[in-house]
């Protein structure tokens, strides 16, 4: 890793291809469908491994609580933290996505599902969202879904790029600023635990450096309209 500080690290020189292609987009379906057989590599397989082991970080141990994996893709993030959690549920809406987990468990839990075209969650302790949002238009509304399939005191954790204004598309998010999240995760009912950058790299979007975050969000009881504090 030369001078890098060891959560710091560069991928190959399919960078690029790497990180567009681990986002499972919810409204791409065609796209991921295609490219699922194909989707794993030694190098996507790496930069998972980074996520996965933030999130252990995060976690610790909860095997009393159940979680989401929303937009899992293959499952490289989420089938490393089955120990963790009592049972994770795969979520995506590309089939073929959802086969590749299959194939690599046959005892994991998936659903088909795209909650922004009317598809409804089952409760959760944990939603997993891996640079999922960045493909998403409308980030408040999915959040909202999101949020309201959290049970009281569960946890959203949100990992995906930090803003960056050098990245222009018309597919994707440039990023994201992590305290305008903040405000729309704090509107929706959930109060931020923590959120830091913990990863940099090279050409890492769109051909450009960048670095990712992880968000920890948790969900408030609703409050009584009559308290008076």
């Amino acid at each position: 890793m030369g001078g890098r500080r060891a959560n710091e690290f560069t991928v190959g020189h399919h960078r690029k291809e790497i990180i567009r292609g681990m986002v499972s987009s919810m409204g791409n379906i065609n796209k991921f469908d295609g490219i699922a057989a194909q989707y794993d590599t030694p190098e996507r397989a790496a930069v998972a491994s980074v996520i996965a082991g933030r999130i252990r970080a995060c976690v610790g141990a909860a095997p009393d609580k159940t979680a989401i994996d929303y937009g899992c893709g293959t499952g490289l993030v989420g089938l490393q933290l089955l120990d963790i959690f009592k049972s994770i549920l795969f979520v995506d809406a590309s089939e073929n996505m959802l086969a590749a987990v299959a194939g690599k468990n046959a005892s994991a839990r998936t659903l088909r599902a795209d909650i922004m075209a009317g598809a409804r969650l089952p409760a959760a302790d944990y939603i997993l969202l891996v640079q999922t949002l960045l493909h998403e238009k409308d980030t408040r509304a999915l959040l909202a879904r999101l949020c309201g399939a959290l049970n009281e005191g569960g946890r959203l954790l949100l990992v995906d790029f930090d803003k960056n204004q050098r990245v222009s598309s018309p597919d994707i998010h440039n990023g994201f600023d992590r305290r305008e999240l903040a405000g729309i995760l704090e509107k929706l009912g959930c109060r931020l635990n923590s959120a830091e950058t913990f990863y940099h790299g090279e050409n890492l979007l769109m051909g450009r450096d960048a670095s990712l975050f992880l968000m920890d969000a948790e969900k408030l009881p609703p409050q009584d309209p009559f308290r008076q504090d």
